[in-house]
């Protein structure tokens, strides 16, 4: 953070720390935290006011041009605390959730499912019934049974203990092996290095901060890498808009913190992943009464001296 020469003051209060004046008349300000606020953000328990913390330090990173490793760790105290909430929020809500999803195929889910079939077909030299699938954050296991209804051989992983047993339970009618599904983390993936043709992150990656490469969402998509075979394609949606928001989406879930993503923020990040999009496509969608706008990538898993795949751009389409 300091050039030679300057000072630092640590351990201090804020008012107190980040400006200091010299006889010279030169100004010098502090870090961007101090042990005081580094202890506050540890012991912070509003979301939204960890909300409002952490996209502060966003909105400092993207125009740091210093050692940005300190703010990325501070930024990602905050994502543990963002992700263990929604975690909660999410067992809390489990039966109502799926209840809201059980059975219901949006115009949106149809044409997602469409979209990638499509790929599957022209990227993977497979039948279906040889494609492993992996569906993360799973929930009740709605995408595992459309999967399957492609002939899929299908896998499934969420964080939520409550969802794991729904999905579970919903599942056992396909007499599914249980070590085909898993809790874990997304970032830390409990399956095998290259095991699967195809992953889909059906809005897992909404309640991930975006910070920077090896931290949080990044790691998502490493793991999601790892686990996929060369050549293997990636799906993705997420909602475009830019930092974290609060919102309700009126479903009776609460408040819950969502991670926006703009297009160019996507594709560097899977980029700096080892994946190289393929296709992009901007969708809008009015549930209940709440609009959103949902941006779909397909990505290929990056594979040495072969040619990467050329990116489709299709614009907005309302579903």
């Amino acid at each position: 953070h300091l050039a030679p020469g300057e000072y630092s003051f640590w351990g201090i209060n804020k008012k107190d720390s980040k400006t200091a004046f010299f006889a010279s008349g030169k100004q010098v300000c502090s870090t961007h935290c101090t042990t005081h606020e580094h202890t506050g953000k540890k012991h912070e328990t509003d979301l939204r006011r960890i909300v409002d913390k952490f996209n502060s330090l966003y909105s400092k990173v993207i125009n740091y041009s210093g050692y940005s490793r300190p703010l990325f760790q501070e930024m990602n105290v905050l994502s543990e605390k963002i992700i263990d909430i929604t975690r909660l929020s999410y067992e809390n809500n489990a039966v109502r959730y799926d209840e809201l999803r059980q059975g219901k195929q949006g115009a949106l889910t149809l044409m997602s499912w469409d979209i990638l079939s499509r790929h599957i077909e022209e990227y993977l030299d497979a039948s279906n019934a040889d494609i492993k699938l992996l569906d993360v954050g799973a929930a009740g296991g709605q995408g595992i049974l459309r999967a399957q209804e492609y002939g899929y051989h299908a896998y499934g992983l969420d964080i939520s203990e409550r969802f794991v047993t729904l999905l579970t339970d919903n599942t056992k009618i396909l007499n599914r092996d249980k070590d085909h599904i898993r809790k874990c983390d997304s970032r830390f993936i409990d399956f095998g290095s290259g095991m699967f043709d195809v992953v889909r992150q059906s809005a897992s990656l909404l309640h991930i901060p975006l910070i920077a490469k090896g931290y949080s969402c990044d790691l998502a998509l490493a793991e999601s890498n790892r686990v996929l075979k060369e050549g293997g394609l990636l799906f993705i949606s997420v909602k475009k808009g830019n930092g974290i928001e609060l919102q309700d989406t009126g479903e009776g879930l609460g408040v819950r913190a969502f991670q926006l993503f703009t297009v160019d923020q996507m594709v560097a990040m899977l980029q700096r992943n080892g994946f190289e999009p393929v296709f992009f496509q901007e969708f809008f969608e009015q549930r209940n009464a709440y609009e959103t706008r949902w941006l779909i990538f397909i990505a290929q898993k990056i594979v040495s001296h072969e040619k990467k795949g050329k990116l489709t751009i299709t614009t907005a389409t309302e579903a």
